[in-house]
């Protein structure tokens, strides 16, 4: 019978997951690898949260101001605004806000629970999504698309720092501390 491997009693750091972060480290530049801060000014942990920050408020935003547009699109009396550069789907467009929206609630807290699976999971929507968001928008992509795109890679690429900061965090030993010296007598001797 198979166990997962939190209810057997073996070290979760086994030589395959030792293997599996080795084989992720060699498929990541070394840029991402050792990148310390976000922005030149906050270090990773603060550069998180300001991502999660601003992914929610975007995805709020993004969700509110399509909401409007659902009922008479679902009546067929839909009529896009003529401030909008080109007319987009609004429950597509709703359904990536609110998919943005909890991503970065889940990336929030990963960040200050210190989780490394909520952080991966944030990588693997905030990926997904911008690549939907890209095949939706093929047709007419405009400069704010590209922009767009640009910064939510950037904003990956520093969550993927912090994810991997916290990874080898865990693997070493930093944490124990020496709590005697070899001068003491009871030791020395």
């Amino acid at each position: 019978m198979f166990f997962p491997n939190f209810l057997r009693s073996l070290n979760h750091r086994n030589d395959q997951s030792q293997n599996r972060g080795r084989i992720l480290e060699s498929i990541i530049p070394d840029n991402v690898i050792n990148l310390k801060n976000c922005c030149y000014c906050f270090d990773l942990k603060m550069g998180c949260k300001l991502i999660a920050l601003l992914e929610g408020i975007s995805g709020l935003l993004e969700a509110f101001l399509c909401y409007k547009d659902i009922r008479p699109y679902l009546d067929g009396s839909y009529r896009p605004n003529l401030s909008d550069m080109r007319p987009r789907d609004p429950i597509s467009t709703l359904s990536l806000g609110i998919i943005s929206f909890i991503g970065a609630l889940i990336l929030f807290a990963g960040v200050l629970t210190k989780r490394k699976a909520c952080l991966l999971f944030w990588l693997y929507v905030a990926s997904i999504s911008t690549t939907v968001y890209m095949l939706y928008n093929i047709s007419d992509l405009w400069i704010f698309d590209a922009l767009s795109a640009a910064l939510e890679f950037y904003f990956i690429v520093v969550v993927l720092a912090y994810y991997l900061q916290m990874r080898r965090a865990v693997d070493t030993d930093d944490e124990f501390e020496v709590l005697f010296t070899a001068s003491d007598p009871e030791i020395a001797t």
